[in-house]
């Protein structure tokens, strides 16, 4: 059977190159768009820019990754987060053919900061970057509704792995070498995770069953930053040195039900992931 061109928007060194690399072990064709073409990038590319506006979009597959990462990034240029994280989305969906297929990636970061375990349903931004998130959800999930495109948006929890934005993992692993971390969360901070190889095969898994609707996506299991140190340190052998910048507590972890029922399972687990992680570092 012969399987259909995906395209990618935005070619991240995280997500965006570990997508590739699994939909080329699983024999697709990718065409990417994004600013510049990355190194490892060995398919049909477009030079894009969320500004663009594209004539017309050939491929009926879409995997929109690009983003701007977290809140603050969103508040230091709200107009560019807006035209990425919502505007260009809306202009690639509205240029689809009937039939297509739209996967947005999302984020938990459309939930409330509370203590208990996020589900779908409960979405209540408290910043800009999490409304700018869930309204995207809405605008495109009834743009694509009303010209017959199926969509789907995947809420990761953090994603971790090559190429990974800043939180408490990201934090150990650049000082594992020096053995003295900076952290900005406490250590009884307890977060939900997912290995960027997980992160992918759930998009896979997405894309071949054409799942539709909103998805939480992660482990499900909240990992305290002191369990984070405990592993790194059975991994280096020694102790490391602590400076706090900050002492977040935060407690952040998804209701990841709705897509167990649909097959999906982690594989890489916190200290299996982490050691996958340094492997690459």
């Amino acid at each position: 059977m012969k399987k259909s061109k995906i395209a990618i928007f935005g070619l991240s060194e995280l997500l965006g190159r570990g997508l590739y690399e699994i939909l080329k072990e699983n024999n697709y064709k990718v065409k990417g768009y994004s600013r510049e073409k990355p190194e490892w990038f060995k398919d049909g590319y477009v030079k894009w820019e969320s500004s663009k506006i594209l004539k017309e979009i050939d491929e009926k597959i879409i995997v929109y990754l690009a983003s701007i990462s977290g809140n603050w990034q969103v508040t230091q240029d709200p107009e560019k987060a807006f035209e990425v994280i919502v505007k260009a989305p809306f202009e690639i969906i509205n240029k689809l053919k009937e039939k297509s297929y739209f996967l947005y990636i999302s984020s938990a970061g459309v939930y409330p900061e509370k203590n208990s375990i996020k589900r779908e349903e409960e979405a209540n931004p408290q910043n800009l970057y999490g409304a700018m998130k869930f309204s995207a959800e809405i605008l495109l999930s009834n743009l694509a509704k009303s010209k017959k495109i199926k969509f789907c948006a995947l809420r990761f929890s953090r994603i971790y792995g090559k190429g990974m934005q800043r939180n408490p993992i990201a934090d150990f692993l650049k000082g594992f070498k020096k053995r003295k971390v900076i952290l900005y969360d406490d250590f009884s901070a307890e977060y939900d995770y997912i290995y960027v190889k997980d992160a992918t095969r759930a998009i896979l898994m997405a894309i071949e069953n054409k799942w539709e609707g909103v998805y939480n996506t992660g482990s499900g299991k909240g990992i305290k930053v002191s369990e984070i140190k405990r592993i790194f340190e059975k991994l280096r052998g020694e102790k490391f040195k602590i400076e706090f910048k900050m002492k977040r507590k935060g407690k952040d972890i998804l209701n990841v039900n709705r897509v167990k029922k649909l097959g999906f399972k982690n594989i890489y687990n916190i200290e299996r992931g982490i050691k996958e992680t340094l492997k690459n570092f």
